[in-house]
């Protein structure tokens, strides 16, 4: 069996070819593929198969363009959903070259779609000698968990741990280990210098096999991950689909033209702000203040509507109320005060009873209904009474003035005055305070108070209660 690594050191990288019968596959191969062509006409081998362990994410890999010069089969974890031609790896699949068997192990954890080759050379043994271990395990460390678009790196980091335990451990300890990356790639953070291993030297010195608990292996794997380069998922969506021959690149002088036009137009840019990353952290923390704010002062403007709609809502079932209690006291009163006739309050000029107009239409005995601006003095006087008492009526007060209001009415009208008056004293709990000049309604009342000056520039305040006058009379005439 031919077998050889390629260690690209400027990403700490390494590939390898495998021989055996004039058939050579390759596995992991970088994007310059001319050393694996070499290798082979060296040895005389045919490259026939190419193997991928998992998607890079830290390099563009050359398997397509290996595969367009060689004719060669390109082989991939199932669960790449890769999509150039290729055979999908799953567990057990076993690829004979020769004397050489490579048998696949799904060993998801560092990518879903990771797989290990198990390597046997039937010349020597028919028990394995070697495992590639792609990503999955490296030299003192294991592969990180946050490389998926589809799986946490808490999945990731349960299904890394089930892949070690349960089938790379599960090697024999004298096989040699492989990996795809060394010391100084950022696919692990804990890698040593050298660039083979045994299962049984990883099985005693490697940190993360030391962990026996699967959850203090996802608590382990998944704290202080070191920063994920951006490119990373891109080159992985690369190597999905296969980057493009070279053949089929522009040409070197098209590149370098472009190349020198990126850097005029960088130039261009000036200075670099080296404060940008922390002065857009500042910026964040402030949108997110004010988005915070904003948020609040809308759900406060939100909920004001709703306490103003259910205040308006109660008021106008109030006012309603009130307005038909008022309007039903105003009509029994007119009638009272003119002795006939009718009269009613409407609401105008709106349906909402909040923003409405009123209008008073009143009906006196001997006349059509108008508005209270068209009755005469009177009229309106005794209209604007029965007003007042209906909405003491309905919402009685402990005392109402009432400042002269007899004055634009005529005796008779005077009289129907006091006697509604008297009638409310005698329904209500209201003290009325009369301030008047009228003969007549001065005779109706029970107290009257009256200022006298006995003796000039002295002013005295005079109270007569007419109810005790008026008992003392009849004592002096009997």
């Amino acid at each position: 069996m031919y077998f050889e690594q390629f260690y690209l050191t400027c990403l700490a990288h390494a590939s390898y070819m495998i021989g055996s019968e004039g058939e050579a596959a390759v596995v992991d191969p970088q994007r310059d593929v001319d050393i694996y062509l070499k290798a082979a006409d060296e040895q005389n081998l045919k490259i026939t198969h190419i193997l991928e362990t998992h998607l890079h994410a830290d390099f563009v890999s050359g398997h397509k363009e290996l595969a367009a010069r060689t004719g060669a089969k390109i082989y991939i974890g199932a669960r790449a959903e890769a999509t150039f031609p290729h055979v999908r790896l799953t567990d057990g699949f076993e690829l004979q070259m020769g004397a050489v068997r490579i048998r696949a192990l799904e060993t998801p954890g560092h990518t879903s779609e990771s797989v290990c080759l198990v390597i046997t050379d039937g010349d020597n043994s028919a028990q394995p000698c070697a495992v590639l271990t792609g990503d999955t395990l490296f030299i003192g460390d294991v592969g990180r968990p946050d490389l998926s678009r589809t799986h946490t790196p808490r999945e990731l980091a349960g299904l890394l741990y089930d892949s070690l335990h349960q089938k790379l451990m599960a090697l024999p300890d004298a096989v040699m280990v492989y990996p795809a990356h060394g010391a100084g790639s950022l696919c692990g953070r804990a890698m040593r210098a050298e660039r083979s291993s045994t299962i049984g030297t990883e099985r005693l010195t490697n940190y993360a096999l030391q962990i026996r608990s699967r959850e203090e292996f996802i608590a382990q794997l998944t704290a202080n991950l070191p920063t994920r380069p951006e490119y990373f998922l891109e080159d992985a969506e690369i190597n999905r689909s296969g980057a493009a021959t070279l053949t089929e690149l522009p040409p070197l002088p098209e590149i370098e033209e472009n190349l020198e036009k990126l850097r005029r137009d960088r130039e261009r840019l000036g200075a670099v702000n080296l404060r940008a990353e922390e002065e857009l952290r500042e910026v964040e923390v402030q949108h997110t203040s004010l988005t915070t704010e904003r948020d609040d002062l809308v759900e406060a403007i939100k909920r004001l509507r709703q306490g103003i709609q259910s205040l308006n809502r109660e008021a106008r079932e109030r006012l309603l109320t009130s307005f038909e209690t008022v309007n039903n006291h105003f009509k029994r009163l007119f009638v009272e005060l003119f002795g006939g006739g009718e009269a009613a309050l409407h609401l105008i000029e709106s349906d909402d009873p909040l923003e409405a107009g009123l209008e008073i239409i009143a009906k006196p005995p001997g006349k059509k209904p108008q508005t209270l601006s068209l009755l005469s003095g009177g009229e309106q006087a005794l209209t604007a009474l029965a007003l007042i008492f209906a909405v003491f009526l309905t919402n009685p007060s402990p005392i109402c003035v009432l400042d002269e209001v007899d004055a634009p009415l005529d005796d008779h009208n005077v009289e129907r005055f006091c006697d509604l008056l008297h009638e409310m004293t005698s329904s209500t709990e209201t003290r009325f305070i009369i301030i008047t000049h009228n003969p007549i309604t001065m005779a109706r009342m029970n107290r009257l108070f009256g200022v006298t000056m006995a003796e000039r520039g002295v002013s005295q305040l005079v109270s007569v209660d007419l109810e005790d006058a008026v008992k003392i009379l009849d004592q002096n005439v009997a």
